[in-house]
């Protein structure tokens, strides 16, 4: 199922038994009657790309910074001192302590499966409708058994195939802003104009005039178009709903020729735009293909686990240029 580069809404409710020993046991089931009726009809995930949140969520009245991982070896963390995770999202290092082992996604369940100190559930949920993740759990201190439900924009933000299949759009190479005419199908090509910088002749109306650099070969599994030609390298196809309109981003050696790009598209399927769609006059230097404009961190709960560094699921959006690409 589909999982966005968007932000992403989040429902998990997890337990402390020395942070939240105020809170009724009463309170906590019934907390998590409500999160089930609350999932009914809903979009559901086998699995989330990228798969990893830090966001923050109530445990009866204490509001955690929680970290939610669904991969192998992954965990679930809490940090009941970083209320709202207000000091990760300052730029602060996430600091919980591990809770739980991620274990499996039960297939049709849209459930991530975990077990440790506490253990439970997490119900993967979609909605398009949201700019970025949320987070919601319940849980009851006596037992040690939680279930949460993480909401996000989309199910996985990249894409396998987009539609159309051809955008015109700008993008800076070192210091350099070009246009680019990226075609994403078969005998596609990629073109480059070094001299309407930006597309402002383009988007005025003019015929692009760029030339070919690039062949399109195919597009792999996990969204990568692969190209092979005097410049060769690939294009990353991400999706992102929160935006109008496509965005283009490359960098690359001028030595080996080589180029690594971002295309992202507010949806991967968006019938509603034309091809070569008029770009946006302001190139950006960096790709957005995160989900959450800043992910909430996960709580933990005990203090005996060590927690992992979040990984990072963007190319690095600075771009090395030794020439351009001509």
């Amino acid at each position: 199922m589909k999982l966005g580069r968007y932000s992403f809404l989040v429902s998990l409710l997890v337990s402390n038994s020395n942070a939240l020993s105020g809170m009724s046991d009463l309170e906590t089931n019934v907390s998590t009657e409500h999160a089930v009726r609350d999932l009914r009809g809903v979009n559901l995930c086998e699995t989330l790309i990228p798969d990893e949140y830090i966001l923050p969520a109530k445990f009866g009245r204490t509001n955690h910074c929680y970290k939610i991982q669904v991969k192998n070896r992954g965990k679930f963390y809490v940090n009941t001192e970083d209320q709202g995770c207000v000091g990760y999202n300052d730029g602060s290092t996430y600091k919980g302590s591990a809770i739980s082992s991620y274990q499996d996604a039960e297939s049709g369940s849209g459930q991530a499966v975990y077990k440790g100190v506490w253990s439970g559930s997490i119900t993967l949920v979609e909605d398009p409708s949201l700019s970025e993740a949320k987070f919601e759990v319940t849980g009851n201190t006596k037992t040690k058994i939680f279930s949460g439900t993480l909401t996000v924009p989309l199910c996985t933000n990249v894409c396998e195939s987009i539609s159309p299949s051809e955008y015109i759009l700008p993008a800076r190479f070192g210091s350099t802003n070009h246009c680019y005419k990226i075609q994403v199908q078969d005998s596609g090509k990629l073109f480059v104009s070094t001299k309407d910088a930006g597309c402002v002749n383009y988007n005025e109306g003019k015929a692009y005039r760029g030339a070919a650099i690039s062949a399109y070969q195919a597009t792999e599994a996990g969204g990568e178009a692969i190209y092979v030609g005097t410049w060769s390298g690939s294009i990353s196809l991400k999706q992102d709903p929160s935006m109008s309109e496509a965005k283009f981003e490359v960098s690359g050696s001028g030595k080996t020729k080589t180029f690594t790009g971002t295309l992202t598209v507010p949806r991967c399927d968006n019938d509603s735009v034309t091809e070569s769609a008029s770009p946006s006059l302001t190139p950006s230097a960096s790709p957005s293909a995160l989900p959450s404009a800043s992910p909430s961190s996960i709580p933990t709960l005990v203090s005996s686990m060590v927690p992992s560094v979040i990984a990072s699921f963007e190319p690095s959006l600075q771009p090395v240029c030794e020439g351009n690409i001509t």
